[in-house]
């Protein structure tokens, strides 16, 4: 099962949710893993492999971080360009049209085997 990524704060013990999601690029045929609180991306030919090396990518980055170097603390958030932000609202904005879109028309008919679960905020 994949759970949303989240950095502990030391002080307050309050979660902080990473904003990560994976989308296809058709022009290459790769799957592209993003997290857009770390600028930490990774590419890979199916979207298990992406997620997982984006996972691996995030921990190694916050281990490297906070390696025996606790003021490097407020290095840890790095937020990623703009162009990645609106990409990231684009994509999230298309499947949510595309779902509404799926639902409207399966209004009325046998809908078990389809349901459409919301767009999570992140995929890993």
């Amino acid at each position: 099962m994949l759970s949303a990524p989240a950095l502990r704060d030391a002080e307050s013990g309050e979660l902080h949710y990473l904003r990560c999601f994976v989308r296809r690029s058709y022009g290459q045929g790769v799957y592209i893993a993003e997290c857009l609180d770390l600028d930490i991306s990774t590419e890979s030919a199916t979207v298990e492999q992406a997620i997982v090396g984006l996972q691996d990518a995030v921990t190694g980055y916050v281990e490297v971080i906070f390696e025996g170097q606790p003021e490097k603390a407020q290095l840890v958030m790095r937020p990623s360009p703009y162009s990645h932000w609106l990409r990231y609202y684009f994509e999230r904005t298309k499947y949510r049209m595309a779902a509404s879109v799926f639902v409207f028309f399966r209004r009325g008919r046998d809908t078990r085997f389809y349901k459409v679960s919301p767009f999570t905020q992140c995929q890993i």
